[in-house]
């Protein structure tokens, strides 16, 4: 049986540190459990990014946490690249 709320704690996630009801608190499907969004909506979100962690109840490292993330330069000079390569073809 799982809690009737979890927490989210990927950090990239725009919900990180908010509370979410479960939606099906009887199991957890391929490493997935629904839960219900602050609109309302249901959605299915990775156990290993709630304060449930892996099914043994240990927390998973965060690897989002320690990837480094695109800021808007990094995001011109990509988004300039692949106009570079889309142009060549």
């Amino acid at each position: 049986m799982l809690p009737a709320d979890v927490m989210v704690v990927r950090a990239a996630h725009p919900l990180r540190g908010k509370k979410l009801r479960v939606a099906v608190a009887e199991s957890r499907r391929d490493g997935f459990i629904q839960v219900v969004l602050p609109d309302g909506k249901p959605s299915m979100l990775p156990v290993a990014w709630t304060d449930l962690g892996t099914p043994d109840g240990d927390v998973t490292p965060d690897a989002a946490a320690a990837a480094p993330t695109l800021d808007l330069v990094g995001l011109r000079r990509l988004m300039h690249l692949v106009q570079i390569l889309s142009a060549g073809k």
